[in-house]
């Protein structure tokens, strides 16, 4: 994972919702598309839009990624179904 997504990142467990200004600016400047969804899933996620984070994240799923990224969005998909 590249230092700046993981920094963001640990923003984004920390801070939550508060952190939004961040979230913002990784979907404007995510290069990677699944990182991009990942992201995008998250935002969804904090407006309870379910059903969007989880297309969100089936369509980060599909792209070539490094297993970081696809454990994160299993997790991510697991979260969603769960609550």
């Amino acid at each position: 994972m590249k230092n700046k997504n993981q920094t963001i990142f640990e923003i984004l467990s920390t801070y939550g919702s508060f952190s939004k200004p961040f979230l913002n600016l990784m979907v404007l400047k995510a290069k990677h598309d699944g990182w991009k969804h990942l992201f995008k899933s998250l935002e969804y996620s904090w407006k309870n839009e379910r059903e969007k984070a989880l297309e969100e994240v089936g369509k980060g799923l599909k792209h070539d990624n490094s297993k970081t990224l696809y454990f994160l969005l299993l997790a991510k998909n697991y979260i969603i179904y769960t609550i």
